[in-house]
């Protein structure tokens, strides 16, 4: 744990301020990062990007998410080879939706770009 000197000279053990202020440095970090790679890579023709939390009570994947649809497989391609990731295949949904995604992660801050696969008429089978 980080110890902070206190302005009255004394010192205490990390408590979960001290971590609170820790993780929101990691993701002030990690957002730089990301609008650096952005504006240095991200094409205007691929789609707009939109900020989504991600995570939250202590969880370890607390961060943030910008994410954006593309309109075709074409699109999603492109974006998936900026990225540097292959396209995956989500599950099928309770209503039959399946999405096809390419997500890179840079720490706490995830880009996901992602399109709509044909409908499926069948609900997924519970599990077992």
């Amino acid at each position: 744990m980080a110890t902070i000197e206190l302005a009255t000279g004394s010192a205490r053990q990390g408590d979960a301020l001290d971590v609170l202020l820790g993780e929101m440095l990691d993701l002030q970090h990690d957002l730089a990062d990301v609008v650096v790679w952005l504006a240095e890579t991200w094409p205007d023709d691929l789609p707009a990007l939109r900020l989504y939390g991600r995570g939250g009570g202590g969880a370890p994947t607390a961060g943030l998410e910008l994410s954006g649809y593309c309109t075709d497989l074409d699109q999603l391609d492109r974006a998936a080879h900026l990225l540097g990731v292959p396209p995956v295949d989500g599950q099928v949904d309770e209503l039959g939706n399946r999405y096809r995604n390419a997500r890179r992660a840079f720490g706490r801050v995830t880009i996901r770009a992602y399109t709509a696969l044909p409908h499926t008429d069948t609900a997924p089978e519970p599990a077992p």
